[in-house]
């Protein structure tokens, strides 16, 4: 149950996003967030994760626009 719920959820993450390119790495990201969340039952942890996620993703686009 637990497993479906949560490759559920990391689907959902994913597609909400709607960048098909980036589809993958989200939802191992989303799993990446879950996971983390039910270690420590911190959002923070799961917040802090995104935003490096995203920091990133924004140094990569700025450095490298080609690959975007």
């Amino acid at each position: 149950m637990l497993k479906t719920l949560l490759v559920a959820s990391a689907a959902i993450f994913a597609m909400c996003h709607g960048h098909l390119p980036s589809l993958a790495g989200l939802f191992v990201l989303a799993i990446l967030l879950s996971l983390a969340y039910e270690y420590t039952s911190s959002l923070w942890t799961t917040m802090l994760i995104h935003a490096g996620f995203n920091s990133v993703s924004v140094v990569a686009a700025i450095n490298w626009p080609h690959l975007g």
